[in-house]
């Protein structure tokens, strides 16, 4: 956690022109308060910081000038206190600047705060109205993963830096709540507790839904009315059939009613009283038992509530806790951020203030305005184009989508008239922004903008609800084309809520066709989350380790064609992997035994030529009921051009008729699995209408990469016996990351000060800002850092901007240096 906080002191963000609020004087307004501005003591605290801050790196920079000076350093201990020297000489200079002209910004949650300001003006009459409003304020520019928020208000400023963030964003990956659970979930949890009958120590878990006991292991239920020697004899058994803890879910054995009139404490001590006596005289040990009870609440939030009995100890209820909170980020069934913001909770009423006005506009000149505005835009700089542009036309397609009827419910709705207001206000005045730009605005400043205009696109999905549920499969059918027209019968579309929660259900489908736990061979390039949930849902075996027997054996095969992040810290080659081979060999060992190939699409094209090719390799063994192949994918990042604001796992697959293939045909309406309302909207519209722009996204993050990958020293890839590595990536595939192994003495610390603070500095002090967060596929640079007990490694995936490639490249110069060979002056 040291080295994670050392190098957080670099975080820092590009450019983002703020803006006022225009006045109007129209008579149809909403009005919104002025934003305030940092006060005098404000002001003091942060001076204070910016001096501790600039004495702090210019004393390490004295120590590390005289530790470069000592003679018997190595060329490589020598050059890293050189570079070390050189970075907080870059801190000290930027905090002391600070003392002299600060640059000032408005806070980094001023467009969090402009809009909530905006939405509180919105008429409303019924709880729906106001829930409506309270959702759409919490959704602004929240993300999936998220930034450190404190960075953005005391540390990007040092470079002259601005970024807006949601007030509640957090250094987390959502999905996973058993790592990190983020502010949001934290809120939404302790407010639906006070509702809950429940101790308020019993701990609580927020899921998709209540009713997930399929997905749960060593599960058992107790029925309503079953006695309680029956449900004893019940665990009993399980105990013995298993070295795993047992849940017990005893949702039915309460009622609503007990609940509401106070009954519940009575029921559950008379319970407890009676099961801990059979527990104990069965010898079980009750912290191997979790009792569960799950909970369906009138707010739009499920959850799971652990009920400790009073033989549980204070150990056993935190593994309880855990374990569950494992398996439910393990198979994405933990309710995702959508649905934690649409559980409303109190919030304080905002002040009266000093307000702007927003003119009313009919949505047909709002289009026009889109018309001229594009029609006017130009830029030389082909990401920044594309970006806008690609905005622009997802604004086009969603007013095409619109039907009389649906416009006709607007327009009888006062709030959601109101909140389209909001909406189109909000985006054209990001769009004025961007006309007044200039030519050489950095690219991040540009999409800064962009990424507002998309937090009003959401605001507009979500009021106007252009599709409906059956939509998306012939969506995702017209726009996939690499499906030979013989096999367009044989196929099934559908959308998940994360790529995690498609494997598990893959996983789930394969153990009901066969009536037990199935043998599943796993690929090189497997993500390193499926090989974990792999091992613990099945005979897992990698594909190096399969023996002939595995092979005969193997119910699924997982694969995916280009690399992924994984945590094998020894990796030599990031290569394409040669799927086709794996089935070919699979089929034949089987010997006419079904076989299913899942494969992760994430890093691919959405029309991936291999894919094509796979399909149309093996489309006689598909037709004959031999093969079920299935494609799926997050579309967290690369689906959402990077804003990482939906939640969404499209998936297809292709197999015959037969019976046996059935299970697989359920994944495509199971309601535990389907996305959040909100994210199927996007998704029914980007697939609809951005097909080629999501195929180029991809494209432009590939080629970068790839192009940085061809301008590393070449002793950094080809020196296996450097402390600092890169590792290489076959010709054929399509990088979307790179890797940088650091190893030897205090390999964390080396990996975080020089991997990620030069990283982090060779960016930001030349303006272009690069982020920490838990992911890959965003539109700007990003990190984050692996540590391994032998090696630990710096992740860097790249973003829209190709002028990242020359900084990024000066970066890996310096990183090359430091492998010594003679000492240097950087």
């Amino acid at each position: 956690m040291k080295m994670i906080s050392f190098v957080s002191i670099f975080l820092v963000v590009g450019s983002l022109n703020s803006s006022e609020l225009e006045n109007s004087t129209s008579i149809e307004v909403i009005k919104v308060e002025a934003l305030h501005k940092d006060s005098i003591s404000e002001k003091i605290v942060k001076k204070t910081v910016y001096l501790g801050t600039g004495t702090a790196f210019g004393i390490v920079f004295l120590l590390a000038k005289l530790g470069a000076g000592v003679s018997f350093f190595s060329s490589s201990a020598y050059n890293e206190c050189q570079l070390f020297s050189e970075m907080c000489s870059i801190m000290t200079k930027r905090a002391f600047s600070q003392l002299i002209y600060e640059t000032t910004f408005e806070s980094s949650h001023s467009s969090w705060e402009r809009n909530q300001k905006l939405l509180s003006q919105v008429p409303t009459s019924t709880k729906e109205e106001e829930d409506l409003v309270y959702f759409l304020s919490q959704r602004w520019l929240a993300k999936f993963a998220g930034h450190i928020s404190v960075m953005a208000d005391w540390l990007y400023p040092f470079f002259g830096s601005h970024v807006e963030i949601h007030p509640e964003t957090t250094h987390s990956y959502a999905r996973n709540i058993a790592k990190h659970m983020s502010k949001t979930y934290l809120s939404k949890m302790e407010s639906l507790k006070q509702l809950l009958p429940h101790p308020k120590n019993y701990p609580l878990l927020l899921t998709r839904s209540y009713n997930i006991h399929e997905y749960l292991p060593s599960y058992i239920s107790a029925s309503k009315d079953e006695k309680i020697e029956s449900i004893i004899e019940k665990t009993v058994i399980k105990a013995k059939e298993t070295d795993d803890k047992i849940i017990l879910d005893l949702t039915s054995i309460f009622s609503s009613e007990m609940e509401e009139s106070g009954k519940w404490k009575g029921v559950w001590d008379e319970f407890q009283s009676s099961f801990s006596k059979g527990m104990e005289q069965h010898e079980v040990n009750p912290d191997r038992i979790c009792l569960i009870q799950g909970i369906s609440s009138k707010e739009n939030i499920d959850g799971i509530r652990i009920l400790p009995m009073k033989a549980t100890t204070g150990k056993g209820i935190w593994e309880q806790n855990n374990y569950l909170l494992e398996k439910i980020a393990f198979f994405g069934l933990a309710a995702n951020m959508i649905e934690l913001d649409r559980y409303r909770i109190k919030v304080k009423k905002e002040k009266e203030g000093p307000s702007f006005a927003i003119p009313f506009q009919e949505v047909e000149e709002f289009v026009s305005y889109l018309d001229v505005f594009e029609k006017n835009w130009t830029s030389n700089h082909l990401e920044k184009t594309f970006m806008v542009k690609s905005a622009l036309h997802l604004l086009r397609s969603l007013f095409k989508e619109m039907t009389d009827e649906k416009w006709k419910v607007i327009k009888n709705s006062a709030t959601k008239s109101g909140i389209l207001q909001v909406a189109l206000f909000q985006i054209k005045d990001q769009l004025k922004i961007l006309a007044s730009e200039n030519e050489d605005a950095l690219f991040f400043a540009t999409v800064s903008h962009v990424e507002q205009i998309h937090a009003g696109l959401c605001t507009l999905l979500e009021i106007l609800d252009p599709f409906d549920p059956v939509d998306f499969p012939s969506i995702y059918e017209n726009l996939v084309t690499s499906i030979p027209a013989s096999l367009k019968p044989l196929t099934s579309y559908g959308l998940h809520t994360s790529a995690m929660t498609s494997f598990a259900a893959i996983i789930k489908a394969v153990s009901k066709s066969i009536n037990g736990k199935p043998l599943l061979i796993y690929g090189e390039n497997t993500y390193f989350e499926c090989v974990d949930v792999a091992n613990y849902l099945t005979k897992a075996v990698s594909m190096q380790d399969a023996v002939e027997k595995d092979w005969e054996e193997a119910h699924i095969i997982l694969a995916q064609f280009n690399p992924v992040l994984r945590t094998k810290p020894d990796i030599e080659l990031y290569r394409t992997e040669n799927v086709s081979e794996t089935v070919h060999r699979a089929l034949l060992a089987r010997n006419g035994k079904p076989l299913t190939l899942a494969l992760d699409c994430t890093i691919d094209y959405i029309n991936s030529p291999r894919i094509e090719k796979l399909i149309c390799e093996f489309e006689e063994e598909i037709k004959k009921g031999t093969l079920n192949l299935i494609f799926y994918r997050s579309g967290l990042k690369y689906d959402i051009f990077g804003m990482d604001s939906y939640c969404g796992a499209p998936i297809y697959l292709i197999h015959n008729h037969d019976e046996k293939w059935s299970f697989f045909d359920l994944l495509m309406n199971d309601p535990i699995l389907q996305t959040d309302h909100l994210s199927f909207n996007w998704f029914c519209l980007v697939y609809k209408h951005a097909g080629p722009q999501l195929e180029l996204y991809r494209k432009f993050i590939f080629s970068h990469t790839k192009a940085l990958l061809s301008r590393i020293p070449k002793r950094l890839i080809n020196d296996k016996n450097a402390r600092y590595q890169v590792v290489p990536f076959s010709d054929d595939s399509d990088p979307a990351f790179i890797d940088i192994k650091v190893s030897g003495p205090f390999h964390k610390a080396r990996a975080t000060i020089f991997g990620g603070g030069s990283l982090y500095l060779g960016c930001v002090d030349h303006g272009h800002p690069i982020f920490t967060r838990l992911s890959l596929g965003f539109n700007h640079p990003n990190f984050f850092i692996i540590f391994n007990d032998h090696m630990t490694n710096v992740r860097l995936t790249l973003g829209l901007d190709p002028s990242e490639i020359d900084l990024l490249t000066t970066c890996f110069e310096k990183i090359d240096k430091l492998n010594g060979t003679k000492r240097t002056r950087f």
